[in-house]
């Protein structure tokens, strides 16, 4: 079954939807993030590649305030064969501030508008519950 479109509310009040997908393997959980990137306007959109500890970056997650925009990832997952997967709330909260963290930070910095993808190298890296990521892991560069 294609992913389903979830909506979320932050702890702050705000809407957000959610899609997510799972691959049964990394390459494949890779495979979709690239589809995803290439095949997606800019946006209020934010995409995560992301899996447990051993399991790599099996499970493609997109997050916005934009109804539509998720609605779109979730056609393209789908087409890559990605099977529908609900995170515990704490999980889409995570994601949720990280997108909005890396927002208000890009624009503290004047950043040009547009898509910035951050790799984290080896095994990634550790997505904290405010938005930020693991300071004990290299950060990627977007």
């Amino acid at each position: 079954m294609r992913p389903l479109v979830r909506p979320y509310t932050d702890p702050a009040g705000g809407q957000w939807y959610v899609a997510s997908a799972h691959y049964p393997t990394d390459n494949l959980g890779s495979a979709a993030y690239q589809f995803v990137m290439a095949n997606m306007a800019r946006g209020d959109l934010g995409v995560f590649r992301h899996g447990l500890p051993g399991e790599e970056g099996r499970n493609v997650t997109a997050v916005s305030p934009d109804r539509a925009e998720v609605l779109r990832v979730s056609r393209l997952l789908g087409k890559r064969g990605g099977a529908d997967i609900e995170h515990h709330s704490g999980v889409i909260e995570r994601m949720v501030m990280r997108r909005a963290r890396f927002v208000v930070e890009a624009r503290q910095r004047d950043a040009k508008a547009g898509r910035y993808k951050i790799k984290h190298p080896g095994r990634g890296a550790v997505l904290n519950a405010d938005g930020s990521m693991s300071d004990d892991m290299p950060q990627g560069q977007g």
